[in-house]
């Protein structure tokens, strides 16, 4: 009981002796009054306080050692001032429910390790920028398994690598469990959710249609608060039929090569989209519709803040005829020195190393930029520590162009395209 009492003391702050001996009497139904003042006379002079007469109205604050005399008859009440409102932590402010779907049908054994470091990669990647947020973990095969229930993202443990892939590709019902859970979970005003589905294969086990799960996406999109991204195989005809059976944004989707190294670029990919739609979140933003990487919304202000221009060292050339890097350098009268050639983004790259420099250049003022943060810009790693290269697909460039660094000598450049080259040496950053 002594524990009671004062743990509920050291809440209330100020108490007075009745209230404390009523406090007392209602923990212990058949204690009699005196019983109850000599109890809580007790436990004061145990705490060091010192106290007045039982019975008085004196007050004493825990921990203070300090009595108050009580408060003299005809004293006029105090005003009460009401209590001020707690400002919200952008945290609880800007809350959201996140759901990771992973497929493990027996297509994904053969690079089902590099799948889930890719998954716990994007656990870890919501557990550093989402504190107070919720996280769901579900795994579909033949069947739906829910594997993690919703739980502060805090506390979410990492998915084990010994569970074994095997079965069919029940994806709709997957995706569709995945909304009944974060539908049942406590919302307000600032709430958002985003389901995150992984899968190498097609649909081919599931007992919900194509025009019932659209049903349900398209009423969860219309409230733009929910946002659903996939990561699907590399296929482009099947990319646009799932669009177009499900009512997805484009920008939304991405495909990945079904091998170890395709998993974990999905990976970097989707915690790259993470990073930018918590971004977004965290000023009001409650859906994406290009969590993928894509440039469009890219502002010259945010270039400028982050990379360093130097287009006073660069030269820009636009690529007549397609020819071997070094011959073009040599062509303009320059001496030709490996790593300072920038060649330009235009097809999807299969090998970016991460020690290559990127550079952005702005099609407005033809400005270019570079700088530590030109990587993440463009939804690359600073360095990928299982592989030695990447692979980064254009995308909406928008108003910029990209140039990677050409550490060839014999690399062609392709005609049409623009070249960068620092002739006083690549720029250090």
């Amino acid at each position: 009981m002594k524990n009671n009492i004062i743990s509920w003391w050291k809440r209330t702050g100020d108490i007075s002796w009745r209230m404390m001996v009523d406090k007392i009497r209602r923990t212990h139904k058949y204690m009699t009054r005196g019983a109850a003042e000599t109890s809580a006379m007790r436990y004061l002079k145990r705490s060091g306080h010192k106290l007045g007469a039982p019975g008085s109205r004196a007050l004493w604050r825990y921990g203070s050692g300090k009595s108050y005399a009580p408060v003299p008859a005809g004293t006029p009440p105090k005003k009460k001032t009401p209590p001020k409102k707690v400002k919200q932590s952008s945290s609880s402010k800007h809350k959201t429910h996140f759901a990771l779907v992973l497929d493990r049908s027996s297509s994904m054994y053969a690079y089902w390790d590099s799948a889930v470091s890719a998954f716990n990669e994007n656990i870890r990647t919501i557990q550093a920028a989402s504190h107070g947020s919720t996280l769901t973990t579900i795994a579909f095969a033949s069947n739906v398994s829910v594997l993690q229930q919703p739980r502060y993202v805090e506390e979410s443990p990492p998915l084990p690598k010994h569970t074994c892939p095997g079965g069919m590709t029940a994806l709709y019902d997957a995706v569709a469990e995945a909304v009944r859970i974060l539908d049942t979970l406590e919302a307000d005003e600032f709430t958002s959710y985003i389901i995150i589905t992984i899968t190498d294969g097609q649909e081919n086990q599931s007992r919900l249609k194509p025009r019932q799960l659209q049903k349900i996406i398209e009423d969860k999109q219309m409230t733009d608060l929910w946002t659903f991204a996939f990561s699907l195989p590399d296929n482009l005809r099947y990319k646009r039929y799932l669009m177009k059976a499900l009512g997805l944004n484009e920008g939304n989707i991405q495909m990945w090569e079904a091998s170890d190294r395709g998993a974990i670029e999905m990976g970097v990919q989707t915690c790259s989209g993470l990073d930018r739609y918590m971004t977004a979140r965290s000023v009001g933003t409650t859906s994406v519709k290009d969590f993928y990487v894509d440039l469009g919304d890219l502002d010259l202000k945010d270039v400028k803040r982050k990379l360093v221009n130097v287009r006073s060292k660069a030269r820009v050339w636009n690529i007549e005829y397609e020819a071997p890097i070094k011959d073009i350098v040599e062509s303009k009268g320059l001496k030709f020195t490996k790593g300072c050639a920038f060649y330009q983004l235009t097809k999807r790259e299969k090998k970016v190393q991460p020690h290559k420099m990127i550079a952005i250049m702005s099609k407005t003022d033809r400005a270019v930029y570079v700088g530590d943060d030109a990587r993440s810009l463009i939804g690359l790693p600073r360095m990928n520590d299982q592989y030695n290269d990447i692979k980064v697909t254009p995308g909406n460039l928008s108003n910029f162009d990209i140039f990677i660094q050409s550490t060839s000598v014999n690399r062609k450049i392709v005609r049409g395209t623009k070249m960068v080259y620092f002739p006083g040496g690549a720029p250090i950053i």
